[in-house]
């Protein structure tokens, strides 16, 4: 549901906003040991900058100390550095450091009562008007090159607090870790509230060719109202904003692609910035401990456009998008690695090497966020065809999404599906749709099928089992009720109710199933069997309503799979319903079933069954009618289908059983209403046994005690 709301997306730029308002306000502090106020803070501050190995300009400084206010115009700082990859790669080579640079420039910032004790720096109110700007690059090995640009208007912070670390500025390179106390310094201030009225980033992205450049990917973010309540130790309380936008612009082969997303107000509850961070170090956070990252984020009036294929596009519109409790979970992962993989490829020896790394990491990038639920109302969707000139939207109610993880997807319902006017001719409509109780494969197995798969498809005729053991899910449900189909070249169709779910202690075949179709309504016209459309025509139906139910388990501790209920059942005709119980019927067979589940199955035994044919007008209402097509009386039609069951019993050559036969048969279609067959052995019957008795079918009724009971 990310393409419905995006609060990893908000957070990202937040924390871009942040970074831009606590290095302006570090612009006016110090961090020498002494405590001092003002003007001398200031200057001992510019001492700091110079000490952390970064240069600095300022056009003028005024101090008022009767006000206590610090006036600083036009402050710039910059600087640069390396950042090391320890990430090794086939031949074991460290790949060339990533060369980064950036600069700060503030126009004119005013500080209230700003004091420094130690390392840690107070103002009681600051002011930056006019535009303030972050820049700053990333070239990584001369092949890639990633440029930022962030501006923010006219920021306000009250009561604003930050304490910065020691940072070792001898050192011309260091990795991705050793940097991260200085992000959080950065990104951790506390304060009461911090306004602006505008803020924008600009995000490109070059592919390096000697001097020549190549944009790869642009994307420009934009909020205009912002409002950031109590920040404690890089825990935000609340952040909102009035409206927002973003423009994407990526390279693709065809061409380019475009996109673009705009928001009205926001906001954002409790915001763990310090989290992510950690989270994202990689060393910080046991691995598997869950962390929260934002309690609630709330977005309204979101418009998106999602280009789908060449000429096919789809835009988006939500009144109202509630996403509850984003989470970071930690794991053995990387993502300055992953970055400078997926993006200097080169750096590589094989493409096999590259993809096998970049399909398992980006997995285990996706594995770390969890979804605690999503809430969207008054969804529509556009979709154009420019190449056939075709348009139609589909219209949505609600979509609600609740625990999604690593793990798996606890419910996604989507409500009230309408779609109008389909191309061609058609509509459709369903009133509640769900998928739930969906539990992943384990994350290990998957990688390297998925590996050999996407590497080359026909692997997978190799090991089919192994496939599907290591890829499908170990628990799987849906439900779709209210549902009206008429789609174009299919016939009608309305659904009451379909729902199914199946569920393995013992992969890959599922070891519990449970299927519920009820009130399935379609034309005659769509049954392609001849006779039984003959029959049905006959009988005078022009569309059919069935229902179906399927329930079946398998006990791993008893090792009985039970059969519990198969029905099948048609309005205006009747039901077969059968059930039956196995034993000794053992693990291979869901495990191995083109292997061992041929060697489980010969030893399983039959314990019990039932078969029982209800009518419902098929044989009350529809002999007659058949007879009148033959000619004949419907009594005389009775007796020709006695004697073709009589001579059916005949066959298995054991009299008791056609005596047995004969009279059920002629109970039930002297007066209709229920005929049952029981098999009810004394004891389980091998399979195998009940196999080899079809040679001499006489022996099966007496084998498998079989009783016929009508009405």
């Amino acid at each position: 549901m990310k393409a419905f709301v995006e609060p990893g997306r908000i957070f990202l730029t937040t924390v871009r906003q942040s970074a831009m308002a606590s290095v302006i306000t570090l612009l006016s502090w110090s961090t020498s040991q002494a405590q001092s106020t003002g003007e001398a803070a200031f200057d001992a501050y510019l001492d700091t900058l110079t000490d952390l190995g970064l240069t600095h300009a300022v056009e003028a400084i005024d101090y008022d100390r009767d006000a206590d206010v610090l006036t600083v115009k036009d402050l710039v700082v910059s600087g640069g550095g390396q950042l090391l990859n320890d990430f090794r790669q086939d031949d074991g080579e460290t790949p060339s450091p990533a060369a980064f640079t950036f600069k700060i420039r503030a126009d004119l910032c005013k500080l209230e009562g700003f004091t420094q004790e130690d390392r840690t720096f107070s103002a009681s109110l600051y002011s930056c008007t006019g535009s303030n700007g972050l820049s700053g690059s990333v070239t990584f090995d001369e092949a890639l090159r990633a440029q930022l640009w962030h501006f923010t208007d006219n920021i306000e912070a009250q009561n604003y607090r930050v304490s910065l670390p020691v940072i070792d500025n001898k050192a011309e390179a260091r990795p991705f870790r050793e940097w991260r106390p200085l992000l959080h310094a950065l990104l951790l201030p506390s304060f009461d509230l911090i306004t602006a009225d505008r803020e924008q980033s600009d995000l490109f992205v070059n592919r390096l060719d000697g001097e020549d450049e190549e944009l790869i990917f642009s994307q420009r973010v934009m909020r205009k109202q912002l409002r950031i309540q109590n920040s404690r130790d890089g825990y935000w309380e609340r952040m909102e904003f009035e409206e927002g936008s973003t423009e994407v612009l990526a390279a693709v082969d065809e061409g380019v692609s475009e996109g673009g997303y705009s928001q009205g107000r926001s906001e954002l509850l409790g915001v763990n910035f310090s989290a992510y961070l950690d989270v994202l170090a990689g060393d910080r956070i046991p691995a598997g401990q869950d962390v929260q990252l934002v309690e609630a984020a709330v977005e309204r009036n979101v418009r998106t456009t999602l280009p789908i294929d060449e000429g096919l596009e789809m835009d988006i519109s939500i009144d109202k998008a509630e996403t509850r409790e984003v989470s970071l979970r930690a794991r053995s992962f990387d993502l300055f690695k992953l970055a400078t993989g997926m993006m200097v490829p080169r750096n590589w020896q094989t493409e096999t090497a590259l993809f096998d790394y970049m399909l398992s990491e980006s997995f285990q990038f996706a594995r770390i966020f969890s979804y605690g639920g999503l809430d969207c109302s008054g969804l529509k969707l556009d979709i154009a065809d420019t190449s056939r000139r075709d348009e139609f939207s589909i219209f949505v109610d609600s979509v609600t999404l609740s625990d999604l993880s690593s793990r798996g997807v606890d419910d996604l319902t989507v409500s009230g599906i309408r779609i109008p006017d389909i191309p061609g001719g058609g509509s459709a409509r369903v009133d509640r749709a769900s998928l739930f109780d969906i539990e992943f494969a384990e994350y290990e197995p998957m990688i390297p099928v998925l590996q050999a798969l996407l590497s080359d498809i026909d692997s997978a005729g190799a090991d089919p089992v192994g496939m599907f053991r290591a890829l499908l899910p170990r628990s799987l449900a849906y439900t779709v009720e209210g549902a009206d189909l008429d789609l174009p070249g299919a016939d009608d169709m309305s659904i009451g109710k379909a729902h199914f779910s199946a569920a393995t202690s013992v992969p890959p075949l599922p070891t519990r199933i449970d299927i519920d179709y009820r009130d399935i309504r379609h034309p005659l016209e769509g049954v392609s069997e001849g006779q039984i459309k003959t029959l049905l025509k006959t009988l005078g139906f022009s569309e059919i309503v069935w229902s179906s139910q399927t329930r079946l388990h398998w006990d791993e501790e008893t090792l009985d799979l039970q059969l519990e209920k198969l029905k099948v059942s048609i309005e205006g005709l009747g039901a077969l319903e059968i059930d039956a119980r196995f034993a000794n019927v053992s693990r291979a067979l869901f495990e191995d079933p083109l292997g061992q589940g041929e060697l489980a199955l010969a030893m399983a035994q039959f314990v019990d069954a039932s078969v029982s044919l209800r009518d419902a007008g098929l044989v009350a209402d529809g002999l007659g009618k058949i007879a009148a097509t033959q000619g004949m009386p419907e009594a005389d039609f009775r007796e020709v289908l006695l004697k073709q069951i009589d001579g059916a019993a005949t066959q298995v050559q054991n009299e008791i059983f056609s005596d047995m036969v004969n009279d059920a048969a002629s109970r039930f279609l002297e007066n209709p209403g229920e005929l049952k067959v029981m098999l009810t052995p004394k004891a389980p019957v091998p399979l195998t046994q009940i196999l080899g008795s079809l040679a001499a079918p006489q022996t099966l009724p007496d084998l498998l005690a079989v009783k016929i009971e009508a009405n």
